[in-house]
Formats: C-alpha cells, structure tokens, sequence
C-alpha cells in the first residue's frame, strides 16, 4: 500500500509538477481532506488560506513530517520550523530531490508518530536507570553491533588507558555513576578497547564541534547537550552500524529519539550532582565521611563477587596542632585543602578519597592488594614529606601518618576494617611518625 501525501497550495502549474514527482516516486497524492496521511506537502502560495490549513493538520498531528517547496524570498520561508520532521526544498531546483525526501521523511514520520502514541515512562531520576531505559529503545530499534553511552570526560580516561589500566576499568568500576553503560551484554574489555580506537580516531576539537553527530566508519557518536548550556553531557555511541542503511535517515531517527528522552536525561544528571554536592567535603573537595559507608559496601560486594582485594589508607596529618597554633586556623584550613588535592592526584581515576574529620584523610583503594596499596601509600606520605605548601606566602611543610589495611585479608567487614587501618596509623604515630603502617 502506497503511502500518501497530502499536497497544499493554489492549483498552479507548480503544484501539478510536484504531485507528478510524488507518484513517479511511487506515492499517493492526495488532499488534506481525503482522511490521515504520512506526509504533508506545502507549496508556496500568496494565499494565507494554504498556510492555514497546514497549521491545522499540523496542530492535529505534531508527528506528521512536512515538505516545504518555496523560495528563501517568499513569506513562508522564516516561518518553517527547524525539527528532523521538516525539511525545506527549493520549488523549482529541489525537485529533483522530492521523492527520496518523502520516503525519508515519511520512515521518520512513522518513528515519531510510535513515539508519540508509546511515550516513555521513566519514572525515576536514577541516572543509571534512565541510561538503562535510553539504551534498551535504541538497543531494539537500531541495527547495529551495540549501542554504548559514554560521559563527558570518560573517553579521555580511555585514550589514555594503557592494556593494565583498560582491565581496571573494565572491572565494572567505570560502569559506576553513568560513566558508560551499553545496550547489550559483551565482553568489557573488548568493548572498552573498541571504545578506545573509536576516540582514538577523532581529535579533540572535532569531537568537541560535533553538535548533531558524527561518522567514524561504521559507527557513529551523537552527543547530548545539557538543557541550558552547550555543553555535552556525554555521547551516544551506536557501534559498527548496518551498511546497507542511509545514514542521514538513521541519524534523523536517532535524533528523534533524544528530543523524547533528553530531558529524561538532563533531570537524572541535575538530581545526581545535587546527590553528589552533598556528599562533597567543602574545605578539601573530596568526599566527605557519609559517602564512605555507600562505597565500602560497593567494594565489598565487588571484592567478594570478582574475589578481588581492596585496600582502606587512614592517613593523620603529623604535629597539624602546632600549625594552627603558630599560623592559625585559616593557614590549618587552607594546608588542608591543598593536602587533600595533593592526595587526590596521586590515586587513579577509580580510587575514592575522603575527609574522615578534622586532619583526617582516608583514601579507597579499588582491587589494590596490600602490596600494591603500601607503594601508592609511600607514594602520598612521601610526595606530603616534600611538599612546601605555599600558604598566604609563607611555606609550610607537614608529614603524614598512614596505616593501611586490606580486605579481606586483615578484615571482612567495613567497621572492623576502618577500625584496623585507624589502629595501624596510630601505632605508626606512637612508633616514629611520618610513616606507613600495615595492619596485622
């Protein structure tokens, strides 16, 4: 059955050209008042009455594509709505083009139309369960080898991945916090090493231009903006799509998509950092010690599902009294600040670190036996040790007590492994200071 469209505009020579370009494209012409359509078809008129009636199918029906055949000098044309569901031809010269636009916009005609009528109910502001949710549509609806969503910032984490680091990452700690996420189940490291060579491929400023999307080979990465800012949130990636498919029709309907979803999206990524905020230590800029039950829990179900270690570092800044005795406290909580910045560039990307209290630090070390946890620990205590930290001009240097406890060798649940590693910090401090201290 032929699909039908329905042609507006004065019975002129024009519209009688137009309509014959429909049905040699295998099409049905028909007028607005013949029944429902796929297509609408205006051609520019000096009449209002055309412009009229496409206003009102188009008010009926705000799935319904349309065709616009007029001149950039006449009336209408300011007035043509910028959707994938509106496209704009020249009269005479666009002709030639009209029957494959109609097939492509009556295909996305359908797929909006489906939208319409089966309107998704995301009924959470989880981020992952939104992400869960965007992916399972386009995981159905596209024919493609998988369908990955990667956060802003993520990809550089991959180019710069080594094959030691990719198999961290791919220990499902990358998947936390809507970093990425995929519509189908594959192996994990073979996808991030995918994931890999495909932004490998793009330079930085190109990626950072992409505002609809863009092709690398067989796949393509379509960005999402936040609601009010240009800045993308993060990009779809639809990977090693069919060939045999037209690439403008897939991006259109994957376009189509997003403008239903995304703002799904941007309230799951609002609610998240309004989560995060509060779990943010202001003085330091890490966490702060209510996340920390949440994340040893999520370690220790890790730990014990991959039968992986985890390593805890207490850490207790050395004589910090006398600081604020001789400097004050505005120098105590600024040299707090800088330490806690300091600890934080000596982690990976999947390590956690938090102000316990007071001059107080602890650092989670994911899938880190205590071997590997007293090297980053002599790491931190000696990059402190020579550190003059300049603070209102003036120098200041400190050491660090650290202890260190592994779980599930020295521990098996999170109180008794906070409380071991707190113990070893302290036998450290008794013992000489300015040292690391295993639990035993």
């Amino acid at each position: 059955m032929s699909a039908k469209v329905a042609l507006i505009g004065d019975p002129t020579q024009l519209l009688q050209s137009v309509a014959t370009q429909l049905r040699s494209a295998g099409l049905e012409v028909t007028s607005p008042e013949e029944g429902p359509v796929d297509l609408l078809v205006y051609v520019e008129s000096q009449s209002q009455t055309s412009w009229q009636a496409l206003q009102e199918l188009w008010a009926k029906a705000s799935w319904l594509p349309q065709i616009y055949l007029v001149k950039k000098s006449h009336w209408v044309y300011p007035l043509v709505p910028q959707t994938e569901l509106s496209w704009w031809l020249h009269p005479t010269q666009g002709q030639k083009d009209l029957g494959a636009c109609a097939h492509k916009l009556i295909a996305l005609g359908k797929m909006a139309r489906q939208l319409h009528l089966h309107r998704p109910l995301v009924q959470s502001l989880d981020l992952g369960q939104v992400l869960d949710q965007i992916l399972l549509h386009f995981g159905q609806k596209m024919n493609c080898f998988n369908v990955h969503w990667l956060q802003r910032g993520r990809e550089e984490v991959l180019k710069a991945a080594d094959s030691q680091e990719l198999s961290l990452l791919s220990q499902s700690f990358f998947q936390r916090d809507g970093c990425w996420r995929a519509a189908r189940d594959r192996d994990v490291y073979t996808t991030l090493s995918s994931l890999k060579t495909l932004f490998q491929g793009v330079a930085d400023q190109e990626l950072k231009g992409i505002r609809n999307g863009l092709w690398v080979e067989n796949s393509l990465i379509v960005p999402v903006f936040k609601r009010s800012e240009g800045e993308a949130l993060g990009w779809f990636i639809f990977e090693e799509v069919a060939s045999t498919y037209d690439r403008d029709l897939i991006l259109r309907q994957i376009l189509l998509g997003l403008d239903l979803y995304s703002p799904y999206l941007g309230f799951a990524f609002e609610h998240r950092e309004a989560q995060s905020r509060s779990f943010i230590d202001d003085l330091t800029q890490l966490h702060n010690h209510r996340y920390l039950p949440m994340v040893l829990d999520q370690e220790i179900a890790r730990a014990q599902r991959q039968n992986q270690p985890f390593s805890i570092l207490f850490m207790d800044v050395d004589f910090f009294k006398l600081v604020n005795d001789t400097q004050g406290h505005w120098a105590g909580s600024r040299l707090q600040g800088e330490i806690g910045r300091s600890i934080k560039l000596a982690l990976r990307s999947c390590d956690y670190a938090f102000r316990y209290g007071g001059d107080e630090f602890l650092v989670v070390l994911v899938n880190a036996d205590s071997a590997a946890a007293e090297c980053v620990a002599e790491r931190i205590r000696g990059g402190i040790e020579k550190t003059r930290f300049l603070i209102d001009e003036k120098g200041i240097q400190v050491t660090m007590s650290i202890g260190l406890a592994t779980f599930p060798d020295h521990a098996q649940s999170k109180e008794q492994l906070i409380k071991l590693a707190d113990e070893a910090m302290y036998y450290g401090k008794n013992k000489s200071r300015n040292i690391v201290y295993v639990a035993s």
